[in-house]
């Protein structure tokens, strides 16, 4: 059985250096939308590196830790006796006069999108009900200086570009590659 090669099934050579390009500009492309979209694309948010804004309190039963990451206001709550998860709470935050509702999205852990911080000391009102505990409590996050919610969605904008050009190039790539072997079969019926 000879080689399909050797019948002429497989791409031309005239596109195998286009194909090559498309293949070297879709990896680029990748590794740069994965440095964006994992925060490697500038400096860090935090003042200390590797370190997150965060603040703690007890309310009845429970423990709260806030954290600001990313724009976004996250939330761990559990329960003081053995640190497990409180489920099901209902968690808000009133920022100056923005409300804030968060969502849970892993047990025990609650997030809000697009916190209104700025520079220095914000004063959050956190509102917790669950079993455990319900009420208000006062919290304190100091985010560095420079710091700004502005930059932090449009760092996020640019990578999803990147993404967004990534997928774009392998479109390309794919329907060149179609071409390609629709014409290559066309050679050999």
């Amino acid at each position: 059985m000879e080689p399909l090669a050797a019948r002429g099934f497989g791409p031309p050579r005239w596109s195998r250096p286009i194909l090559l390009a498309l293949a070297i500009l879709a990896g680029a492309a990748a590794i740069a939308s994965e440095r964006l979209l994992d925060g490697g694309a500038g400096p860090p948010v935090a003042a200390v590196p590797g370190a997150s804004p965060r603040s703690y309190a007890d309310l009845g039963e429970a423990g709260i830790v806030l954290v600001s990451a990313r724009g976004r206001l996250i939330a761990y709550v559990d329960r003081l006796a053995d640190n497990g998860p409180v489920v099901g709470a209902t968690v808000s935050a009133k920022i100056g006069d923005r409300a804030l509702a968060f969502a849970e999205r892993a047990r025990g852990v609650y997030v809000a999108e697009g916190a209104p911080l700025k520079a220095g000391p914000n004063h959050i009102a956190l509102s917790v009900a669950s079993g455990l505990a319900r009420g208000l409590v006062e919290m304190s996050l100091t985010m560095p200086a420079g710091w700004s919610s502005a930059a932090v969605e449009s760092a996020e904008a640019g990578g999803y570009r990147v993404v967004t050009a990534t997928v774009a190039i392998l479109l390309v790539g794919l329907t060149a590659g179609g071409i390609v072997a629709f014409r290559s079969f066309r050679r050999l019926g």
